[in-house]
């Protein structure tokens, strides 16, 4: 049985992997592939929903539900009107009475409350045993807030690094929200060549013309279409002749001339004459069927590069946090710097390691090329 579910809550392509590794656990499942872009859970196996539901949801994810992009763009939006404000203050009116007292208190809800995604899915890495991307953020975002709040509470001496924190977390949400927007436009170019097929088709019966829904259509039926009609199924003509419109299947701009036995394809539109022809593929086996099921295959499937990818990302996460330490001690021991000095640095390495990029690319690429492709009638 194979069956495709959707998933709520990751983050990055760690999250993808930590499902597929959980989900193999359960006997039953032969094939998992979790593709993190398009929130779907590819499943073969003849486990109950149930039992892949539960083991899914101890993992800290959401089973049949699909992110909200209205409620990432209200949180990206309120993100950036307290963003905007701690870069003014942090990088340019730097002589503000308060100053640092007022980018704490406007960096304060974006760490706790924007950032509680990332400390919620640190927390799954840690109960899986994994470190993830969300795991370098919630650690990176707060080693800098904290060492801050040292620096302005006077514990130690340096400078502060509020806005580091800040800025991160609005720039990972940025671009979280133009992914997701991007591959909402791209499941449209899919639902637009969906919405192709013909939903009826006129068939002849005896000496009579019957209207009746494409899903009952057989084999060997004889069907008419008419002058701006849609060809509702693939076969071959067998009366009349007339010139088709294929370029929302082939691309090809020019009507193609159709006379006896002339091949049509499903979803094409007939320009001026009519004629007959015999159905010879129907449902699933339809040209425009093929390409659809090819299209959302591919999205949902993992190319080479992808798999490299997801291997990539998920050690990525660990060797940044031990690179951090290892610049932290090479800085306080070796070079003799002050500690509190030396731990700026480490934090550096873990700021500037950007997270995601990895696991995003090779499935953002697959997913919006094979989109405007199907959009475009090259595939």
């Amino acid at each position: 049985m194979k069956t495709k579910i959707n998933i709520s809550g990751m983050h990055c392509a760690s999250c993808a992997s930590n499902i597929e590794k959980n989900l193999l656990k359960l006997p039953k499942l032969k094939k998992v592939s979790v593709n993190f872009s398009t929130g779907e859970a590819a499943i073969e196996g003849t486990e109950t929903f149930a039992e892949i539901k539960k083991q899914i949801e101890k993992l800290g994810y959401k089973v049949g539900e699909k992110e909200n992009l209205e409620n990432e763009k209200k949180l990206l939006f309120i993100t950036g009107l307290l963003a905007l404000p701690i870069f003014l203050f942090s990088m340019i009116f730097k002589n503000v009475l308060y100053r640092e007292w007022l980018v704490f208190l406007l960096t304060t809800p974006i760490q706790f409350i924007v950032g509680a995604r990332f400390y919620k899915g640190a927390w799954i890495g840690i109960k899986s045993k994994f470190a993830n991307m969300d795991s370098l953020v919630a650690i990176g975002t707060s080693a800098a807030y904290f060492f801050s709040v040292g620096v302005l509470l006077k514990i130690f001496s340096g400078e502060i690094f509020f806005e580091t924190s800040a800025l991160l977390i609005f720039f990972l949400l940025l671009g979280k929200y133009l992914e997701k927007r991007t591959l909402q436009k791209t499941n449209e170019a899919i639902k637009k060549l969906m919405e192709v097929e013909a939903k009826e088709a006129l068939i002849l019966r005896g000496q009579d013309e019957v209207k009746i829904p494409v899903e009952e259509l057989k084999e060997g039926d004889l069907i008419m279409v008419k002058p701006g009609e849609k060809v509702a199924v693939d076969g071959t003509i067998i009366r009349g002749e007339s010139t088709v419109d294929e370029s929302m299947i082939t691309g090809e701009s020019i009507p193609v001339e159709k006379t006896i036995g002339g091949k049509v394809i499903g979803g094409t539109i007939n320009t001026f004459g009519s004629f007959v022809f015999r159905a010879e593929k129907i449902g699933k086996e339809t040209f425009l069927s093929q390409i659809i099921e090819f299209v959302q295959k591919a999205q949902s499937a993992k190319a080479p590069t992808q798999k490299l990818a997801d291997k990539i990302s998920s050690i990525f996460v660990p060797i940044i946090i031990m690179l951090s330490l290892l610049v932290t001690g090479i800085w306080f021991f070796i070079i003799g710097a002050p500690f509190f000095q030396a731990l700026s640095f480490g934090i550096a390495v873990l700021v500037v390691s950007c997270p995601c990029a990895l696991g995003l690319a090779t499935p953002t690429a697959i997913m919006v090329g094979t989109g405007l492709g199907a959009g475009k009638g090259i595939l």
